[in-house]
């Protein structure tokens, strides 16, 4: 598939999401697009200072269902970029958009073995839940931060 069908593809897909919804998924697209160039520039931790800052928050805090509809949309606005959004990029954006309506959440990081490679994955958790919709997430070992220099493997 060339680029133009690709994009005008995509189009077609985010079409579907509805008029009303588009704001919040462009908003999501550009935030993506704010972390991918962040982490492609910047050390690590200035991006996620970067997209961590303090924000003004709303008044009322969302219900479950609105937490996992906002992961959804993050989800999809990272599907249909202009590009694929990975899973740093996508959890450092949904993390600036809960803590934006006051909700605490905690970033994760895992690593398991794929035919004879090591593969990383990052994610969100709030209340001790995964919001990470992709189904093998619970098959990486999560790294635990003792402290700033140091990782380990969890059940090493």
């Amino acid at each position: 598939m060339d680029w133009s069908r690709s994009v005008s593809h995509r189009l077609r897909l985010l079409a579907r999401i509805g008029f009303r919804r588009w704001g919040s998924v462009l908003r999501i697209m550009a935030w993506l697009l704010i972390a991918d160039l962040a982490l492609r520039c910047l050390p690590y931790c200035r991006a996620e200072s970067l997209l961590a800052r303090d924000l003004k928050r709303e008044a009322r805090r969302p219900s479950e269902g609105e937490i996992a509809a906002l992961a959804a949309r993050v989800e999809a606005a990272a599907r249909y970029h202009l590009y694929p959004m990975q899973c740093l990029r996508r959890a450092l954006v949904l993390r600036r958009l809960l803590r934006a309506r006051g909700v605490a959440t905690e970033l994760r990081f895992g690593v398991r073995k794929e035919e004879g490679r090591i593969v990383a994955h990052a994610w969100l958790e709030h209340e001790g839940r995964s919001l990470d919709p992709n189904p093998a997430a619970p098959s990486y070992a999560r790294l635990e931060v003792e402290g700033p220099e140091v990782l380990q493997v969890e059940g090493s």
